[in-house]
Formats: C-alpha cells, sequence, structure tokens
C-alpha cells in the first residue's frame, strides 16, 4: 500500500467528530430564494441550516428543483427546505457517511452531536477532500 492510499484509508476511519466541519451557516428564517442563494454563495458552501432548527436544511439542488417547478427568487427559503434530511452523528466514519450519501443518493448530511445540536453540514465535496486530500488520484498510464 503506498503512503498516499493509507493516508486516504486513515481518513476515511476517523470519525466525523474529529473532522474539521465548516461551521454551519445559518440562514434566516423568511428569506427569500435569492437572499438564500447569495448566503450559500458568499460563503462558498452548497448547503444551509434555515433558522435554528438542527435539521432544517436547503441546498443548491434544492434551489435548482424550486426553479425547476415554477418559483421566483422572492419566495421564501421554507417552499423548499428539506426538513427530514438524511443527517448523522459525530461519532460515525467518514466511509461510513459516503456510503449514506451513495444508497441515499444525497450530496449532503447534517452532522448531529450527542445532544442534537448541529456539528456541521458534510458535503460530498468534503468526504473527497478527505479521502483525497491534495486532490489527485493516482492512476497508472493507460496503454
Amino acid at each position: 500500500m503506498t503512503s498516499r492510499m493509507h493516508a486516504a484509508t486513515t481518513a476515511a476511519d476517523r470519525e466525523l467528530g474529529t473532522v474539521d466541519l465548516r461551521e454551519v451557516l445559518r440562514i434566516p428564517r423568511g428569506s427569500s430564494l435569492a437572499e438564500t442563494a447569495r448566503l450559500l454563495r458568499a460563503h462558498g458552501v452548497s448547503a444551509g441550516l434555515v433558522g435554528d432548527a438542527a435539521r432544517d436544511v436547503v441546498t443548491e439542488r434544492d434551489l435548482a428543483w424550486a426553479l425547476a417547478q415554477g418559483l421566483g427568487p422572492a419566495d421564501e427559503v421554507e417552499s423548499v427546505l428539506e426538513r427530514t434530511p438524511a443527517w448523522t452523528t459525530t461519532s460515525s466514519h467518514v466511509i461510513d457517511a459516503a456510503h449514506m450519501m451513495l444508497r441515499l443518493g444525497v450530496h449532503h448530511l447534517v452532522v448531529l452531536r450527542v445532544d442534537g445540536r448541529a456539528a456541521g453540514v458534510l458535503s460530498m465535496h468534503d468526504v473527497l477532500a478527505l479521502v483525497v486530500p491534495d486532490g489527485r488520484i493516482d492512476a497508472p498510464a493507460r496503454a
């Protein structure tokens, strides 16, 4: 096993509570879809939690769905947020979170602490950054 493969394996085995999750972006209740999109972009994230709830999440995918359904930029974020999103806990391992995302067909998981508060929102991008830390995949050359 190469050192790069070992590093990826080690990262995949880490508990989410040991991972440096980004601070949760809180989107104020009553925000418009346009305001929500601006907040996501300004913070460089693809999902945020709405209000103080630990599980009311909105993603870029939700905003695209809203447009496809004919909602407009002035409509409230509550019209598209996911009230029962996929979630996991800080004691789950990175690899288990990745498997859950694939199985459920989602790109984000809300990560909850033992007390039920949100520790963060884990994206598929975050998982890939953990297991491929330098952003390169060494593949054998093709003939």
